[in-house]
């Protein structure tokens, strides 16, 4: 499967369900008033939107939905996490998957990545037709 995508992302801050901790702390500097585009060209990516994708995947929704934060105050590695290990040994680059935000109908959707850099076949790059974002970390905290 081969995705390109242009959508609006915004805070980092919350999204720790499908964030591994070491994976986590790469993302530590996005700052959450910040909004940008992005250009997605990214294959292998796991489509755990419907119960087709996610039976093919081996993912029970359950796992998906998990309480995450219940499951790290209580020193238990959440059941999303493990879903992340299973899928990034099958070669995974990423997963389409429901929102679970408060709110969110079951038309809203997140595209989670774990890999992914200037090239193919993982592409991800800051629209920027403007030029008006920094184009180094001097202006980053």
């Amino acid at each position: 499967m081969s995705i390109q995508i242009r959508r609006r992302r915004g805070s980092f801050q919350r999204g720790r369900k499908f964030r591994l901790p070491a994976r986590a702390a790469s993302l530590a500097r996005a700052t959450p008033y910040v909004l940008c585009s992005y250009d997605v060209d990214c294959e292998d990516i796991a489509d755990l939107r419907s119960e087709e994708g996610r039976a093919e995947h081996g993912v029970a929704l359950e796992d998906l939905a998990c309480a995450w934060g219940d499951a790290l105050v209580a020193c238990r590695e959440p059941a999303s996490w493990g879903v992340v290990r299973r899928l990034l040994a099958d070669g995974r680059a990423g997963a389409l998957v429901q929102s679970f935000a408060n709110g969110a109908t079951p038309d809203d959707h997140n595209l989670v990545l774990w890999r992914w850099g200037p090239t193919l076949p993982h592409k991800v790059m800051v629209y920027d037709p403007t030029g008006k974002l920094s184009k180094n970390q001097l202006s980053w905290p």
